[in-house]
């Protein structure tokens, strides 16, 4: 499927009521089958899962530009156009968490509930550049060997907290063996520190119904409690002692919430 000449890759697995599924930043698509979430949710759902360009499959643009939330967001609507669907859940971690929330501001039609993981919905400040962004942004730019390395310390890092560190550890692999672009990378996150999406406007008016997932050890928790506190009606998971990639992880934490408040959703549709 091409947006405005950018391919995006994407797949479609199971049947019931369409559910997108957005990774994270580093990874695919292909995190939802390592990890397990097609297996768990297919009989229930219609999972779209889609390559976030830069990511994947999907292509890889290296102008900062190309990276703009209503770019973003368009495809996925254009995935959607594709497949014929009008309304979907949405269910996005950490970077596509972001584009959850981009949904929420530029295609809240499309959109029957959003789920957002591991993200805290903030805008960046000029003032207070993102550490995260500008020390992976340094590093990729010094060669993919330093990356790796950097890569294999944060997963380390998490794994001395982790209650199951072998499901961490085998985070540290669907990177390394993602097809990496670093330039892309770069790409988008200089993008990203540049953005302003006036989320701080849009949370208030965001009227769907809204479930926030959050590690309690994750650097994103205050601010996902924050967010969810200016969303009227959002409900408010966090998980204690858990960090940013292990809750990812976690699907025996994660699915209960999850499953839960689409089938609410899904049965209030249906009354």
């Amino acid at each position: 499927m091409n947006n405005s000449d950018v391919r995006i890759h994407y797949r479609v697995e199971g049947t019931g009521p369409p559910l997108v599924l957005m990774h994270g930043r580093f990874v695919s698509s292909e995190i939802h089958y390592s990890i397990g979430t097609v297996e768990a949710l297919r009989e229930r759902h219609r999972l779209i899962m889609i390559d976030a360009r830069g990511h994947g499959r999907s292509d890889k643009p290296h102008e900062p530009e190309s990276y703009r939330m209503d770019s973003l967001v368009g495809d996925v609507t254009t995935v959607l156009d594709e497949l014929g669907i009008g309304k979907t859940h949405y269910f996005g971690y950490s970077m596509g968490g972001r584009t959850g929330l981009g949904m929420a501001k530029y295609a809240p039609e499309r959109l029957t509930s959003l789920i957002i993981g591991g993200y805290a919905g903030k805008d960046p400040d000029p003032a207070h550049p993102d550490e995260f962004h500008e020390r992976m942004t340094q590093r990729l730019r010094m060669g993919r060997e330093t990356w790796v390395s950097d890569v294999r310390a944060m997963v380390q890092a998490e794994m001395q907290t982790a209650e199951k560190p072998s499901l961490v550890e085998g985070f540290a692999p669907m990177i390394l063996q993602s097809q990496f672009d670093p330039q892309a990378f770069i790409a988008q996150m200089t993008w990203e520190q540049k953005e302003c999406m006036r989320m701080a406007d849009v949370l208030p008016r965001l009227s769907l119904p809204c479930l926030m997932l959050v590690g309690e050890a994750d650097a994103q928790f205050e601010g996902a409690r924050a967010a969810s506190r200016l969303i009227p009606n959002a409900r408010f998971v966090s998980f204690p002692g858990l960090r940013h990639i292990e809750t990812m992880m976690r699907l025996d934490m994660l699915l209960p919430p999850i499953l839960a408040f689409l089938s609410e959703v899904d049965g209030c549709l249906k009354a």
